[in-house]
C-alpha cells in the first residue's frame, strides 16, 4: 500500500486566505486541490493537447490567411471604398 507523503508550500498569508475560501467553496480541503492540481498538470505533460509545432503551425496559418486578406483587399479596394462612398453624401442629406 502507497503512504501519502509531505509536502511544505511557501505562499502570502493572503493568497493561502484567498485559496482556503476557494477550496472551501469547491468542496474541497486544500490538500485535495493540491493533488487535482497536481494530476492534472501530469495529465497535461503527458498528453499535451497543443504542441510547440502545433503553435508554430496554428501561427503560420493565421499569417498565411491575413496576408491572402490583406492582398485580396488591396486587389479590391474599390468594392470596400465604394460602400463608404456612397454612405457618406447621403448622410448629409437629411
Amino acid at each position: 500500500m502507497e503512504v501519502d507523503v509531505s509536502v511544505n508550500v511557501r505562499m502570502k498569508p493572503e493568497l493561502k486566505r484567498q485559496f482556503k475560501k476557494f477550496c472551501a467553496d469547491m468542496g474541497l480541503s486544500m490538500t485535495e486541490a493540491v493533488n487535482l492540481l497536481a494530476q492534472r498538470a501530469i495529465s497535461e505533460y503527458k498528453n499535451p493537447k497543443l504542441t510547440k509545432e502545433d503553435n508554430t503551425l496554428m501561427i503560420d496559418e493565421i499569417k498565411a490567411f491575413v496576408s491572402k486578406l490583406v492582398k485580396n483587399i488591396k486587389q479590391n479596394i474599390q468594392f470596400f471604398l465604394l460602400p463608404m462612398l456612397v454612405v457618406k453624401p447621403l448622410k448629409n442629406l437629411r
